[in-house]
């Protein structure tokens, strides 16, 4: 046995106890009571019980998961954890990615149950992303995705993926979130999105993949809408008005956005009976002064505009305003909102979308593809009257 350095031996006199660290060996040497040793190489991973004075007990796991030894507190227990960590870092398997191994001791605990869950057939870590709620790692044929506090990795093919969507939080969105789309699904991790230098390999993956195969393309049951993109882009909303049983199975969704609302639009029959009851009865729910948080969404579809007003912390619809296609004002993008009539909404500039300017565009997307072809001997004019 190799005998441990001075800098790799962390004591306790109080308790006659000496821990040791060698480059290969971890020795635990109790004063009177039987001692024990292992490899370096055969502690799979760690885990820890903190207590109001710090770290209380170390655990070092077996393959299987199992807790092969315990450490428990003593005068230095602290500055040995983080020494082990270290120590553990310098493993060959992290040798592509060390450098964006985390430094804290929760998130590195993380790393190295992961590191233990990926196996030869995934292949080393490419690149990797630990934050508090949730890591991403990329390895040759997958991503690899682990949510936060949880025992659990969910692999993702690159030809099974069809898009990665950020939402950010902000005041009109309570959490940051990260979503990565199958082809009927999507996997959700708290994060505010991908570091750029792992969005950037995710990207060149999943472009590689639809060249050797057939594109993934994320559908959302139940609704019809014009593009994938749409689809994935707003899928928080679209299922929302979905599970409130606001979009009609037989209309197309041309375009959505949201943020806050100025103005109303075209005096119609609201859905809701009686908004400004239903207003005075949320007034003050988790607002101070009875200020509620209220986000407008608007789902432009081929046959009417839909306006919503949601209080932000129960999702609650307080308002709800149809507005049929035919006679509906001209949409208008200024760099932050979107005018249509008397209505503005001011879009939420957090989110990494220009949600004014798209909105537009597929709005008029839509009315091109709707123009007839003028050497056609049948003369169809199908359009809604655009007022001005």
């Amino acid at each position: 046995m190799n005998s441990p350095t001075p800098d790799q031996v962390f004591a306790d006199p109080d308790q006659q106890l000496i821990v040791g660290l060698t480059e290969s060996t971890l020795v635990y040497t109790p004063t009177g009571k039987p001692g024990w040793q292992c490899r370096l190489d055969d502690i799979c991973w760690t885990s820890s019980r903190l207590d109001s004075r710090g770290v209380a007990e170390v655990r070092l796991h077996a393959p299987d998961g199992r807790v092969a030894a315990v450490i428990p507190a003593f005068e230095q227990i602290q500055r040995f954890y983080v020494a082990l960590l270290r120590r553990l870092t310098l493993r060959p398997f992290f040798d592509g990615v060390r450098e964006w191994l985390p430094t804290r001791v929760e998130l590195l605990e993380r790393a190295f149950w992961l590191a233990q869950q990926t196996t030869q057939e995934d292949g080393p870590w490419e690149a990797v992303q630990f934050e508090e709620n949730g890591a991403v790692a990329v390895v040759r044929d997958r991503l690899l995705l682990m949510p936060p506090h949880a025992a659990r990795v969910d692999r993702l093919r690159w030809e099974e993926l069809a898009g990665i969507q950020y939402r950010l939080q902000s005041p009109l969105v309570l959490r940051d979130a990260t979503r990565f789309y199958r082809r009927d699904s999507y996997l959700e991790l708290p994060l505010p999105g991908l570091r750029e230098d792992v969005h950037a390999l995710v990207m060149a993956r999943m472009a590689a993949a639809r060249e050797t195969g057939e594109p993934a393309v994320f559908r959302l049951p139940g609704i019809h809408y014009r593009d994938s993109r749409l689809a994935m882009e707003y899928s928080w909303e679209l299922e929302g008005a979905q599970e409130s049983d606001l979009i009609h199975p037989d209309e197309q969704v041309l375009a959505v956005a949201f943020g806050r609302s100025r103005g109303s639009l075209r005096p119609a029959e609201p859905v809701s009976t009686e908004p400004a009851a239903l207003l005075d009865s949320l007034a003050g729910l988790g607002r101070p002064g009875g200020q509620l948080q209220i986000k407008t969404e608007l789902f432009l579809t081929d046959r009417r505009l839909l306006q919503l007003d949601r209080e932000t912390q129960t999702g609650t619809i307080v308002n709800n305003v149809a507005l049929p296609v035919r006679g509906m004002p001209r949409p208008r993008a200024t760099p932050a909102s979107l005018i249509i009539g008397d209505l503005e909404l001011q879009t939420d500039t957090a989110q990494p979308l220009d949600m004014a300017s798209e909105f537009v565009e597929n709005y008029r997307a839509w009315l091109r593809a709707g123009i007839p072809d003028p050497f056609s001997p049948v003369v169809e004019l199908n359009l809604p009257a655009i007022q001005s």
